[in-house]
């Protein structure tokens, strides 16, 4: 995140469920934007636009 312009969204993928919670607590304490996120065949891919 550091290197992103503000504004800017990264795209991140995993096959930690856990990550589903864990991504949502991050943006929210670090004051991010969860734009979208979604599951497919066991990869959760999530949207995550700098604050």
């Amino acid at each position: 995140m550091n290197d992103l312009e503000q504004r800017q969204v990264l795209e991140v993928h995993s096959t930690d469920k856990g990550s589903i919670n864990d991504i949502s607590a991050w943006t929210k304490s670090c004051g991010h934007t969860l734009l979208k996120q979604e599951e497919e065949d066991g990869v959760y891919k999530f949207w995550i636009q700098k604050k």
